[in-house]
């Protein structure tokens, strides 16, 4: 029997590795060899989703150990770990914008929404199977952080739905709800470390940039106190990547709006152009939720025409 591993991009968020849990365990129902499995790191919405939801998280994995690859939240080569050959990815389950000419034996799924443990959740149901409950509620809460309670722009009636769908074996009451928004807005150590953690850096037609992006409760608090930690984190994160433009992009969970800091003119003027935005002291303020996959879908088609 051909080994299989379900797996994400490297450093995965929640989505991810809810989504590399709930398929493999779909597939070993269908009588596959599979298993979930991870590379670098996980990020601390993945860690304290798995463990609001009582679930232990996947093992740490080399891609050179399995006969078959299926990718989810990902498909883009250059984001996952160097052991998997990509010619070995033969499904790929994923909402951004998809780079596939280097995955010759892949069949993939790309639908703009907002999670992929909802496209997961989808599989399970079309095959007449029910999560386990400890899966159930890591994929409802990747829905819920995907979509930012469905509050976000990229939220759809599908996501919605799959999380009902989920509350038939996981019911996650709103205290659950309001328990994880916290947590994961809440940082240990240095803000330089937490931006890192989740740091995405990008290369379209030429351009390198990278985004720095969180969540927070109460955006003015937040600048009063770490405003130029931000800017000094925005530089060290370009050097570290040799990037051309950096920014940062947070979503004020407090007030339902989103803010963009940019650390120069150059980046300002590319932002402003790329996203649509109007800066003032390279501070952009914008009354609804905007997330970084919706600004990387915006900068893609801004510089693919150009």
């Amino acid at each position: 029997m051909r080994k299989i591993l379900v797996t994400t991009y490297t450093n995965p968020d929640l989505d991810g590795c809810a989504c590399m849990t709930a398929y493999a365990e779909l597939l070993r129902r269908q009588g596959k060899d599979a298993v979930a499995g991870y590379f670098g790191e996980p990020q601390q919405d993945a860690k304290f989703g798995f463990e609001k939801a009582g679930q232990k998280l996947p093992d740490k994995v080399s891609g050179q150990d399995y006969d078959e690859v299926v990718l989810v939240d990902v498909s883009n080569v250059q984001r996952l770990d160097e052991s998997i050959d990509p010619k070995k990815v033969v499904e790929i389950i994923d909402h951004h914008e998809p780079d596939l000419d280097d995955f010759p034996s892949a069949k993939a799924q790309i639908e703009h929404l907002g999670a992929v443990a909802t496209l997961v959740a989808e599989r399970v149901k079309q095959a007449n199977q029910l999560p386990s409950k400890e899966v159930a509620k890591t994929l409802q809460l990747a829905i819920l952080h995907g979509t930012i309670n469905f509050q976000a722009k990229l939220s759809t009636q599908k996501d919605k739905e799959m999380f009902e769908w989920l509350s038939s074996v996981s019911l996650v009451s709103q205290e659950d709800i309001d328990k994880f928004f916290r947590m994961i807005t809440t940082f240990s150590g240095t803000l330089l470390d937490f931006l890192r953690d989740d740091f995405k850096d990008f290369d379209v037609e030429g351009v390198k940039f990278g985004i720095a992006a969180m969540l927070i409760f109460g955006l003015d608090d937040f600048l009063k106190k770490n405003k130029q930690e931000v800017l000094e984190a925005l530089e060290i994160l370009k050097q570290e990547k040799s990037l051309e433009y950096v920014w940062f992009g947070c979503t004020d969970l407090k007030n339902a709006s989103s803010y963009f800091l940019v650390p120069d003119d150059k980046t300002e003027k590319l932002v402003a152009e790329g996203l649509g935005l109007s800066f003032s002291n390279h501070e952009s303020r914008v009354s609804e939720i905007v997330l970084r996959k919706e600004n990387l879908k915006q900068m893609t088609e801004y510089l693919k025409g150009k």
